[in-house]
C-alpha cells in the first residue's frame, strides 16, 4: 500500500519485482543510474534489433565508464527456453559473471528445472541474489544462497535492494510445478514491508 511506498522512500529503497525498479530519495542531488535486465530466458544471441548478451555487456560498460553510481541489476527469469541444455546453462553462468551484476532476484521461471540447477547457478555467480518472499526452509539445497535484501553503498549513499518473485505466475508455470513443492512463495506486500522495516 501507500504506507509501504512511503516507508521505502524514507529509507531510499529500490524494490525489484517483475522487471521494474522503484528508486526513491529524490531531491538530494544524488544521481543513481540503474542498468536493468529481466526475462532474458537464456537468450544469449540478439533477437532482431534488440537484446543479446553482447549488446547488454557493451551498454553496461559504456554507462559504467560514463557515469558514477551505477548499479547493474537483474529481475530474474534467466532460465527456461525450449532447447535449454548443459551448454546453454554453462554459457548463461559465464555471461552473468561477465555482465558483473551487483544484484539479481529470482524470477518465477528460475526454479523450473529444479532447485539443484538453480543452486548451481547461484553458487557460480559473483552477484548477490535476493528474494524476500521465497522461503526455502524445506528445500535444503537452497539454504543460505540468497538474502531477502542487500544494502549497497554507492557514492556515499546506502541503497537497499529488495528482491520479490511473483507468486501468482508460478501457478502458471507447469514446468516448475513438480520442482518447487518444497518452496513457499509468500505474498508480496507483507514480505516487502518486513524487508523494508
Amino acid at each position: 500500500g501507500s504506507n509501504t511506498a512511503a516507508r521505502a522512500a524514507a529509507h531510499g529503497v529500490i524494490a525489484q519485482a517483475a522487471g521494474h525498479f522503484v528508486v526513491a530519495r529524490a531531491g538530494t542531488g544524488y544521481h543513481l543510474s540503474i542498468v536493468h535486465t529481466n526475462d532474458t530466458h537464456s537468450i544469449i544471441e540478439p533477437f532482431g534489433e534488440s537484446g543479446g548478451s553482447a549488446r547488454i555487456l557493451t551498454m553496461s560498460r559504456l554507462l559504467r565508464n560514463q557515469r558514477q553510481n551505477v548499479l547493474m541489476l537483474d529481475a530474474g527469469d534467466r532460465f527456461v527456453r525450449f532447447d535449454y541444455n548443459e551448454i546453454v546453462h554453462e554459457a548463461n553462468n559465464q555471461i552473468v559473471n561477465l555482465l558483473d551484476y551487483d544484484c539479481m532476484t529470482i524470477g518465477n521461471w528460475d526454479l523450473s528445472y529444479g532447485p539443484g540447477l538453480f543452486a548451481e547457478f547461484v553458487r557460480s555467480t559473483n552477484s548477490s541474489v535476493v528474494s524476500c518472499n521465497i522461503k526455502v526452509e524445506n528445500e535444503p539445497v537452497l539454504h543460505g544462497l540468497f538474502e531477502p535484501y542487500i544494502i549497497k553503498e554507492t557514492g556515499g549513499h546506502k541503497v537497499g535492494i529488495v528482491g520479490v518473485a511473483t507468486p501468482e505466475r508460478v501457478a502458471y508455470n507447469s514446468i516448475a510445478s513438480d520442482n518447487i513443492e518444497n518452496i513457499l512463495f509468500q505474498d508480496i506486500i507483507p514480505s516487502v514491508q518486513t524487508a523494508v522495516d
